[in-house]
């Protein structure tokens, strides 16, 4: 058996096109028989332990976290350092210390820092590089049954000829064929839902468990073990009951395949999670435009295919659980970037815009701002309220989801103030370049590291911090402020709706998040685990990353280790506001519930496009008089209320006996502390009042020193008069 599969991984590089298939016990027995030196294992550990020590944004939080002020979400207590040294080095095969190794990071529940398998021996190099994907055999949906309660069904993954090679194959698919509209009762003889939010916590739990709950169900049909290592009885025993007493039990298969799918045979499969290709412009383009260059990573719902030249292509549709997009064709959209990560329309029998937004990381992002561009034209020339739809989105570029919400929402003007740890490696060591807070200007990384503040997050918990600095990307605000002056038709913050899976991750939370703390909109989640009804946070991990190769420029411990780690980590803690004396609690850390919650429990797709729409209607009828009593940031606006309106009252209903303001004009930021406009430097009327002010000081020095010349020269000439000598005159 072990020398067949020898030979499976060997056929690998000699036939492209071919898939094959494992049985978990043939998998298991054979990376059980690869052992790895106790010396190596604790040389990881030790390298990287210190390296987070080190570098990691929240290495000393994540010791003693903040409080949520939600009792049902709270934030796990954990020392990285004592955990990763409670792992057995001996006589450990790979994989199982690679488990290990996750699950400390999954109680950290950091979605953002991900390390995946280290090329370190020859069977984990080849689940890297041609990757293992777990095969189920049901698709897996959520809609409601009669009694309109949500419950989980399944439908054969019909992927011929796969399916024969389930233990039980032929019980196990008439079963399922005959159950289709039955609900499912249990899987594993766990509540179904449940089920999918445990198989994922294991190795990557979320601070959101409907965010985590959203990620496992689109990740439920296409697991890579190169993320989420499952253990050998995830595997066995896939046992499923129906409400109506039927049941079948079969064992998950494994499939080998390489860092591309094929359609060959009607597979589909996913690229491993760090695994992307992209080509030398939009890498130079980024690397130019980003003063911090956020994630290059997404969660694998980017399915990549590749052409006969060796190109390759993006899919259209990227959601692996959607239906066939068929209520809508693409002509209904006014504007799609070519990658389909972007639409907008303009609905007139509904009378709304909608956006819908699958990532901030697009193929191209001037083809993400054109059309963003182009939407906002067409809105403009209306009068309807705009959706923003955000499906199982992963994030990406900061400045393009900056200048999405300032262009969804005029009243909204941000500037993302950031720091970073300022530990003795990355004072040495990080060389980059910053916006200063008071004139939005660089300044070299020596200058800013000069300065540093000891942050009390609380808890006990102290920290020394990089003074601020500013995420901008000048010239797309010059554009965002320059589009939003010329708009006749402003929407108001009730007039917005933005709706969330509670998966919406990086620069998607910082989308919902900077709205949230704004005011900017009303907040819907949908999906999310239909099991728990607790705080449905909007969103997750809004923070910047960095990669293992700057880290390994940075630290020493991480230079060890880059040839063998994929490594993301948290590295530039945002927060939504700046306080030159204070620092919040980090934006990672707050919890942001939405306003409303709706019974929907699948990703977007043009066939439930109506659903969305017709419960945004609803909202937003209900907004005109009610309100939601814990979001106090949202206001009603009102014209007879200066830069205003009314604030939600305890009743849940708009307090109209008081207005109090909450927006500035452009050029101008509400700072929410002091109640006061201050004046945005990184836009071109902050800089004009900057630059006015300046000049005037520079001016009246001008003066003086003139006068103070003036004055030196008039008494010295009346010296020289005092003490002339005395002759005859000619």
């Amino acid at each position: 058996m072990i020398a067949k599969i020898i030979l499976i991984f060997i056929s690998l590089y000699k036939f492209s096109n071919n898939i094959y298939v494992l049985e978990s016990e043939d998998f298991f027995k054979y990376i059980d028989e690869e052992k790895v030196e106790k010396a190596k294992l604790d040389e990881i550990i030790k390298r990287i332990s210190k390296g987070f020590e080190e570098v990691y944004s929240f290495y000393t939080l994540s010791n003693n976290p903040p409080k949520t002020g939600y009792p049902d979400i709270t934030h796990n207590k954990v020392n990285i350092t004592e955990e990763l040294y409670k792992i057995d080095t001996k006589n450990r095969n790979f994989y199982n210390f690679y488990q290990d190794f996750l699950k400390v990071f999954s109680k950290v529940k950091d979605g953002h820092t991900t390390i995946t398998f280290p090329k370190i021996n020859t069977f984990t190099k080849k689940i890297d590089e041609y990757g293992a994907v777990i095969y189920f055999p049901a698709l897996f949906n959520i809609k409601n049954d009669s009694n309109g309660n949500p419950r989980m069904y399944c439908i054969p993954n019909k992927k011929e000829p796969l399916n024969k090679l389930f233990r039980n194959s032929l019980e196990t698919f008439e079963v399922i064929n005959r159950s289709r509209e039955v609900p499912i009762k249990s899987i594993k003889g766990r509540n179904p839902f449940d089920f999918i939010e445990v198989l994922l916590s294991q190795f990557m739990a979320l601070r959101n468990p409907h965010g985590t709950f959203t990620l496992g169900f689109n990740l439920l049909n296409q697991i890579d073990l190169g993320l989420i290592p499952l253990y050998r009885e995830n595997f066995t025993n896939f046992r499923v009951e129906y409400d109506n007493g039927a049941k079948f039990e079969t064992d998950l298969l494994i499939m080998l395949k390489e860092n591309i799918f094929f359609n060959n045979h009607n597979f589909t499969f996913i690229p491993s999670i760090n695994k992307y290709f992209l080509s030398p412009n939009i890498v130079d383009k980024m690397i130019k435009e980003f003063t911090f260059i956020p994630e290059i990573k997404e969660y694998p719902y980017d399915r990549i295919k590749i052409d006969k030249y060796g190109k390759f292509k993006f899919n259209l549709d990227p959601h692996i659980n959607s239906i066939k997009d068929t209520s809508l064709a693409l002509k209904d959209w006014n504007f799609i970037t070519k990658d389909n990560k972007l639409k907008c329309r303009e609905d007139n029998d509904n009378k709304v815009n909608v956006y819908v937004v699958r990532t901030f990381f697009p193929k191209s992002i001037d083809d993400f701002i054109e059309v963003v561009e182009k939407c906002s034209e067409l809105f403009d020339k209306n009068n309807y309220k705009t959706i923003v739809i955000h499906s199982y989105n992963g994030g990406g570029a900061i400045m393009l989801s900056e200048f999405l919400l300032e262009m969804v929402s005029p009243y909204t003007s941000i500037n993302l103030y950031t720091r970073i740890r300022a530990t003795p490696a990355v004072k040495k060591n990080y060389k980059d370049t910053f916006h200063t807070i008071d004139k939005c200007e660089l300044q070299s990384q020596i200058d800013f590291f000069d300065e540093y503040n000891s942050a009390d997050y609380g808890n006990d918990v102290k920290e020394d911090l990089t003074k601020p600095y500013i995420m901008v990307e000048t010239e797309l605000r010059e554009k965002s402020r320059n589009l939003r002056k010329k708009m006749k038709n402003k929407r108001k913050p009730t007039d917005i709706m933005v709706f969330t899976d509670g998966y919406s991750f990086s620069a998607t939370s910082m989308f919902i998040k900077y709205l949230q703390y704004y005011g900017g909109g009303i907040v819907v989640g949908y999906f999310g685990n239909p099991n728990k009804n607790t705080t449905f946070d909007s969103s997750l991990s809004p923070s910047g990353i960095i990669d293992i190769n700057k880290l390994s420029l940075m630290n020493d411990n991480f230079e060890y280790l880059s040839n063998n780690y994929k490594c993301y980590i948290q590295f530039a803690i945002y927060q939504s506001f700046y306080d030159k004396d204070n620092f919040n609690v980090p934006l990672e850390y707050k919890v942001t519930p939405v306003d409303e919650r709706i019974s929907l429990y699948e990703n977007y797709n043009d066939s439930n496009y109506h659903v969305f729409v017709q419960k945004a209607k609803e909202i937003f009828k209900k907004y005109e008089n009610k309100c939601n009593p814990k979001n106090t940031n949202l206001y009603l606006l009102d014209k007879n209320c200066s830069h205003g309106g009314y604030q939600c009252g305890k009743d849940g209903e708009w307090n109209k006996e008081k207005c109090l303001q909450f927006y500035c004009d452009i050029g101008y930021i509400f700072d929410k502390r002091s109640q006061k406009c201050i004046p945005d430097n990184c836009s071109y009327n902050g800089k004009i009042y900057y630059y006015i002010i300046l000049s005037l000081i520079i001016l009246s020095d001008l003066i003086i020193l003139v006068m103070i010349i003036y004055c030196f020269a008039l008494c010295c000439c009346c010296k020289k008069r005092r003490i002339a000598p005395e002759g005859p005159l000619y």
